[in-house]
């Protein structure tokens, strides 16, 4: 599978993302409050103190709380994804994965996968992305799509993943073969939330029948910090 390795637009893409990731995460797991018999008085709790409770003053700790989250990255590589939105899709892939091995060492995993009639390993669990971002390269439009061998051994791959949270992303133009949605739903049933990235079209209703509630749409190399970031925000971290 060929292709060029990722622009100057790609890698901007990822710069931004990565950006606003880390100002959500800072947000979210820079400090938590803890309540305890001193400290500054929470209002809200007061009502608490009427019943007895002292567990009534706030403090803030300076502790981070772990993301502990694995994330399996699929990125569609069928036919249907031939010239503009492969570009986008290896783009978008490349921004991704950029951006989240800088979270890493706060507890984000991350595999990504290439899927037509066959799968292709980008980048695996324990691999580091610097030594992997080149394979993106190679990801091409060809064939049909196997969506569910693809999400079948990705569910075999996290389920051995000790991260409380596990969730599957894709990268698509929303080709996602027959009835989707049902295995959309049989992930939630294991406990493995689904987002995605639609790419070259803002025709939502390929997610809306997969019933993938949370994703973006990127139709060119500038919307994709955007689009990765309606996907990822709602309750990613």
């Amino acid at each position: 599978m060929e292709g060029d390795l990722p622009n100057l637009q790609a890698k901007a893409a990822a710069n931004r993302l990565a950006a606003r990731l880390e100002q959500l995460l800072e947000a979210r797991t820079n400090r938590r409050d803890v309540y305890g018999e001193e400290g500054r008085l929470c209002g809200r709790k007061l009502v608490n103190a009427v019943a007895g409770d002292q567990q009534v003053f706030r403090r803030v700790t300076g502790e981070k709380e772990g993301l502990d989250v694995a994330v399996s990255l699929l990125v569609d590589c069928s036919g249907s994804m031939a010239g503009e939105e492969m570009v986008l899709a290896r783009a978008v892939g490349y921004a991704l994965a950029k951006a989240l091995s800088k979270f890493e060492s706060q507890g984000v995993a991350l595999e990504v996968k290439g899927f037509n009639d066959r799968i292709y390993v980008v980048k695996e669990f324990h691999e580091s992305f610097p030594s992997r971002n080149k394979v993106f390269s190679r990801l091409g439009a060809s064939g049909g799509t196997a969506f569910q061998p693809t999400v079948i051994q990705s569910v075999k791959t996290l389920a051995v993943r000790r991260e409380s949270r596990k969730i599957v992303l894709f990268v698509t133009d929303g080709d996602l073969g027959e009835e989707p949605a049902v295995l959309v739903n049989t992930l939630k049933t294991q406990g493995i939330e689904t987002r995605g990235v639609l790419v070259g079209s803002a025709d939502e209703v390929f997610f809306e029948n997969a019933e993938i509630k949370h994703f973006g749409c990127a139709e060119n190399a500038d919307d994709i910090p955007s689009a990765v970031f309606k996907a990822m925000e709602k309750d990613f971290f």
